[in-house]
């Protein structure tokens, strides 16, 4: 999939102070992409994420680390409908990094059939970026400007 020219959206990986969201407006499934979970500073064992959820007393924060590409996705179970990533936008420092990034949402979203969105910090409705699934269809609204 060929994504946009970097020149065309890397303000959106400016660091402004803020983290990126990316949505998944699901549950996540199993995938082969490396990954652990650490709960109060430790590693936790949980086959089933549901578990965690009617245990959240007994297992305290909980987050999954994602290595894409040496970009760290953490998801930190907000809420049980909701799959929610953030990432430090300076570690998107070449398109290399952005594509792996936008390769690893392609991937969720297909798995999951939804659609799957990166915003700016806590906005979730305010994508940047789109991907819809079975259209293989990219949006892109600039938000932290466009360099042309």
């Amino acid at each position: 999939m060929k994504y946009l020219n970097w020149q065309q959206y890397k303000a959106e990986f400016l660091c402004d102070g803020s983290y990126r969201d990316i949505y998944v407006l699901d549950f996540l499934r199993s995938s082969g992409i490396p990954h652990h979970f650490c709960g109060e500073d430790k590693p936790e064992l949980l086959n089933d994420l549901s578990v965690y959820f009617k245990e959240r007393d007994q297992h305290g924060s909980l987050i999954l680390s994602i290595d894409v590409d040496s970009v760290i996705l953490n998801c930190h179970f907000f809420i049980e409908s909701e799959i929610e990533f953030d990432l430090d936008p300076k570690e998107i420092t070449d398109e290399s990094k952005a594509v792996a990034v936008f390769g690893f949402m392609e991937i969720v979203s297909e798995v999951l059939s939804l659609p799957i969105r990166m915003t700016p910090e806590n906005m979730d409705q305010t994508p940047i970026f789109e991907y819809t699934p079975r259209k293989s269809i990219w949006n892109y609204s600039p938000f932290y400007g466009k360099i042309v």
